[in-house]
C-alpha cells in the first residue's frame, strides 16, 4: 500500500482504494489494454487540456460509445 495520501484531508480507506485502483498510472502501474485507434474527438480534446482552456473538460454521451476508452487515451499518451 502506498503511504502517500491522496488528498491533504483523510478520506475513507476504501474510497482511496477504489481511486487508486480506477487509476494505475498514478502508481506508474500499467492500465487495462486500449484499442490503438483513436476517436476523432482525441485530437481536440488533448489540445484544449494541454492549452488549459478550461479548468474541466466534459464528456457527454450514451452509454458504452467510449469516453472513458477516449480519457484513458488521452492520459496514457499525456504521460507517454
Amino acid at each position: 500500500m502506498n503511504s502517500r495520501p491522496l488528498f491533504d484531508s483523510p478520506i475513507p480507506w476504501d474510497l482511496e482504494q477504489d481511486l487508486r485502483s480506477l487509476n494505475p498510472q498514478w502508481e506508474n502501474k500499467p492500465g487495462i489494454p486500449l484499442p490503438p485507434f483513436r476517436r476523432a474527438l482525441f485530437p481536440r480534446i488533448k489540445r484544449l487540456l494541454i492549452a488549459g482552456l478550461t479548468p474541466a473538460v466534459v464528456l457527454r454521451g450514451p452509454r458504452r460509445v467510449g469516453k472513458t476508452v477516449l480519457m484513458r487515451q488521452i492520459i496514457e499518451d499525456l504521460l507517454a
